[in-house]
């Protein structure tokens, strides 16, 4: 399946895990695990048919943004 999937960049990563799947009600999938640390990197979040990622990975995080934070899209594209 091909898909558009939006990326949030958050400071605290375990939190937001919880935040979406304790209070918001999705299914949380955690991959992307630090090599050294095993600390999430990035998370998915599923709520019936949408599907979202957040991640505390500077590479993902807009330098010339203030105040709110970016939304990224990532294109999942199967051929």
């Amino acid at each position: 399946m091909s898909d558009v999937q939006p990326m949030l960049f958050i400071e605290d990563l375990e939190r937001g895990i919880a935040f979406y799947g304790d209070q918001l009600g999705f299914e949380k999938f955690v991959f992307g695990l630090h090599p050294q640390t095993e600390v999430p990197l990035i998370a998915g979040a599923k709520l019936e048919d949408a599907f979202m990622l957040i991640t505390n990975e500077e590479l993902f995080r807009d330098r010339g943004s203030a105040g709110s934070g970016p939304v990224l899209l990532y294109f999942h594209l199967e051929g």
